[in-house]
């Protein structure tokens, strides 16, 4: 589809659209291999992807996988913060609501969880900005303070000034993008759980005298994991993808960012690199999670 979008990456690289040297941009087109069909670009693509030679960025004339890799640890940093941060939420909202069913709280939490699915994360971005960084300035406005493992490992030469600047430039971003991801992991782990809360040997936990605590957290939360795990293993994909908004609305130095900017360059080998970067990862995680059943629940492992 990118190669169909109107405009020349090559004319960009030689100077104004529209005003290159026809026979420059001809010989650069050749040179690229752009001058060749769809498929057969493809297909070149696919060969030297395997080898792990992603190609040269048109734009910087660097490897691609080094710029790839570069803005990679970023992207992890902030998905990693947004899945604990869903998770936790998703999840404990989720289990108070099914073991206080049709309370105040129930209903609240789902008012929220339906809220959170379907606020645009663009939108949310913009109005924890404009809350928290314009009307009242107590978190910075975008970019990235410094590496998480770089802050923590100052942390220990007695340095903690560059982790908190570091957790000030995390918290939006991350907030912005857990948060519609907890709404989907609480409104799952609702339905699993009221389901395990009306089964026999619940009752006959509760019947033995054992506290209600180590009957929901000890029986029922853990037969009721194996949904939530399902669809907590997806989330991280989805956070890896999805990160791409949240890195352009608080300008998050990562992958998403750096395909955004590939997109509007026509640098066709970045955006191909970032792509398959996270539909990679992606299938990893799917694979990790129906592996993780087995330990869930034992008896998946024997058939």
């Amino acid at each position: 589809m990118l190669h169909l979008t109107p405009g020349d990456p090559v004319a960009i690289m030689i100077g104004i659209e529209g005003m290159a040297d026809p026979q420059m941009v001809a010989n650069l087109r050749r040179e690229l291999g752009l001058d060749q069909p769809l498929h057969i670009q493809y297909w070149r693509f696919l060969r030297r992807a395997v080898v792990g030679d992603l190609g040269k960025s048109i734009r910087t004339n660097e490897p691609v996988r080094v710029e790839v890799m570069s803005r990679f640890p970023a992207t992890v940093e902030l998905a990693v913060a947004a899945f604990i941060l869903s998770t936790l939420i998703g999840v404990a909202a989720g289990v108070t609501s099914a073991v206080r069913q049709y309370s105040l709280l129930d209903h609240a939490s789902m008012v929220g969880a339906m809220l959170g699915a379907s606020i645009p994360v663009f939108w949310l971005g913009m109005m924890l900005i404009l809350l928290f960084a314009v009307r009242y300035p107590l978190l910075p406005v975008s970019g990235r303070g410094a590496p998480f493992a770089e802050a923590v490992a100052l942390l220990f030469q007695g340095d903690a000034s560059t982790l908190v600047r570091a957790l000030r430039h995390l918290i939006l971003p991350a907030v912005c993008l857990g948060l519609s991801r907890a709404a989907v992991v609480a409104r799952l782990t609702r339905s699993s759980m009221l389901e395990v809360l009306r089964q026999e040997y619940v009752r006959t936990a509760r019947a033995k005298g054992l506290r209600e605590r180590v009957v929901v957290y000890r029986h029922a939360l853990r037969n009721a994991l194996i949904p939530i795990v399902t669809i907590v293993g997806l989330q991280f994909g989805f956070l890896l993808g999805g990160a791409v908004i949240a890195e352009v609305v608080f300008s998050w130095p990562g992958v998403g960012r750096l395909a955004v900017d590939s997109i509007l360059a026509r640098d066709y080998p970045v955006v191909q690199g970032c792509v398959l970067l996270v539909a990679a990862i992606f299938v990893l995680l799917n694979l990790s999670t129906d592996l993780l059943y087995g330990w869930l629940n034992p008896r998946i492992r024997y058939q």
